[in-house]
Protein backbone atom coordinates (compact mmCIF):
# COMPACT_ATOMS: atom_id res chain seq x y z
CA UNK A 1 0.00 0.00 0.00
CA UNK A 2 1.53 3.22 -1.07
CA UNK A 3 -1.05 5.43 0.63
CA UNK A 4 -2.23 5.33 4.21
CA UNK A 5 -5.90 4.94 5.14
CA UNK A 6 -6.49 8.64 5.82
CA UNK A 7 -5.08 9.70 2.47
CA UNK A 8 -7.10 7.08 0.60
CA UNK A 9 -10.36 7.99 2.32
CA UNK A 10 -9.88 11.71 1.75
CA UNK A 11 -9.00 11.09 -1.86
CA UNK A 12 -12.07 8.90 -2.46
CA UNK A 13 -14.55 10.96 -0.44
CA UNK A 14 -13.41 14.51 -0.94
CA UNK A 15 -11.32 14.23 -4.10
CA UNK A 16 -8.40 15.77 -2.24
CA UNK A 17 -4.88 14.59 -2.90
CA UNK A 18 -2.95 16.20 -0.06
CA UNK A 19 -5.29 17.42 2.68
CA UNK A 20 -2.91 17.09 5.62
CA UNK A 21 -0.05 19.18 6.89
CA UNK A 22 3.06 17.13 7.56
CA UNK A 23 3.87 16.94 11.27
CA UNK A 24 7.57 16.32 11.82
CA UNK A 25 7.45 16.59 15.60
CA UNK A 26 9.71 14.21 17.50
CA UNK A 27 7.27 12.04 19.47
CA UNK A 28 6.14 8.45 19.37
CA UNK A 29 3.29 8.04 16.94
CA UNK A 30 0.29 5.91 17.83
CA UNK A 31 0.77 3.77 14.73
CA UNK A 32 4.16 2.66 16.07
CA UNK A 33 2.71 0.90 19.11
CA UNK A 34 -0.81 -0.15 18.13
CA UNK A 35 -1.10 -3.31 16.06
CA UNK A 36 -3.83 -5.66 15.00
CA UNK A 37 -3.08 -9.32 14.45
CA UNK A 38 -5.80 -11.70 13.35
CA UNK A 39 -3.53 -14.75 13.09
CA UNK A 40 -4.81 -16.35 16.31
CA UNK A 41 -8.45 -16.27 15.24
CA UNK A 42 -7.46 -17.39 11.73
CA UNK A 43 -5.52 -20.36 13.11
CA UNK A 44 -8.09 -21.43 15.72
CA UNK A 45 -11.37 -20.87 13.87
CA UNK A 46 -10.52 -20.69 10.18
CA UNK A 47 -11.91 -17.16 10.01
CA UNK A 48 -10.90 -15.03 7.05
CA UNK A 49 -11.70 -11.50 6.02
CA UNK A 50 -14.11 -10.95 3.14
CA UNK A 51 -12.74 -7.56 2.15
CA UNK A 52 -9.11 -6.68 1.69
CA UNK A 53 -7.82 -3.25 2.66
CA UNK A 54 -8.58 -1.66 -0.72
CA UNK A 55 -12.18 -2.94 -0.79
CA UNK A 56 -12.73 -1.83 2.81
CA UNK A 57 -11.61 1.70 1.93
CA UNK A 58 -13.78 1.66 -1.19
CA UNK A 59 -16.90 0.58 0.76
CA UNK A 60 -16.29 3.11 3.55
CA UNK A 61 -15.76 5.96 1.09
CA UNK A 62 -18.86 4.94 -0.84
CA UNK A 63 -20.95 5.00 2.34
CA UNK A 64 -19.78 8.52 3.29
CA UNK A 65 -20.19 9.84 -0.24
CA UNK A 66 -23.73 8.46 -0.59
CA UNK A 67 -24.83 9.81 2.80
CA UNK A 68 -23.31 13.20 1.98
CA UNK A 69 -25.32 13.18 -1.26
CA UNK A 70 -28.55 12.77 0.71
CA UNK A 71 -29.20 9.03 0.65
CA UNK A 72 -30.66 7.36 3.71
CA UNK A 73 -27.91 6.10 6.03
CA UNK A 74 -30.14 3.21 7.06
CA UNK A 75 -30.82 2.09 3.49
CA UNK A 76 -27.20 2.46 2.40
CA UNK A 77 -26.04 0.52 5.46
CA UNK A 78 -28.59 -2.25 4.87
CA UNK A 79 -27.53 -2.50 1.23
CA UNK A 80 -23.86 -2.74 2.13
CA UNK A 81 -24.47 -5.31 4.88
CA UNK A 82 -26.52 -7.46 2.50
CA UNK A 83 -23.80 -7.22 -0.15
CA UNK A 84 -21.16 -8.13 2.44
CA UNK A 85 -23.13 -11.13 3.68
CA UNK A 86 -23.52 -12.48 0.14
CA UNK A 87 -19.75 -12.50 -0.45
CA UNK A 88 -18.14 -15.93 -0.28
Amino acid sequence: MSEDLTTQLCSRILSLTSPWIQDNADYKKESEFLTLDSSKVRNTTGWHDKYDFEESVKQTASWYRRITNGESSLLVSQEQVTSFELKN
